[in-house]
């Protein structure tokens, strides 16, 4: 090893690389923060250690990578947002319900 971009290089390579194999035993889902976590890392690792080694198209597609990683993350969150906003709404409508209930129990 020549210097510390190749140890970089390969930190990111193998972070890459351990995200598939994880999936692939179905360890881990795609659309999981360590999967996509692993991806984003190892790119920034590798997308580094190709642009000091003057590689510029293997740098910005690691960059692309990142970005796809990211924003399957932002969409993810959102995701999550909206099924707690729905569970939470069928909550409200539950207790309604059984508002609407003991009046009944307690008119009849």
């Amino acid at each position: 090893m020549s210097s510390g971009r190749d140890l970089l290089g390969w930190v990111g390579g193998a972070s890459g690389a351990l995200a598939h194999v994880l999936v692939s035993t179905r360890r881990i889902v795609p659309d999981a923060f360590p999967f996509q976590g692993l991806n984003i890392v190892g790119a920034a690792l590798l997308s580094v250690a190709s642009l000091h080694g003057g590689a510029l198209p293997s740098s910005c597609v690691n960059l692309v990578w990142i970005l796809f990683g990211i924003r399957s993350l932002a969409g993810q969150r959102r995701c999550h947002a909206a099924a707690l906003r729905d569970v939470a709404g069928r909550e409200a409508v539950r207790r309604v319900e059984l508002a609407l209930v003991n009046v009944v129990v307690v008119a009849a």
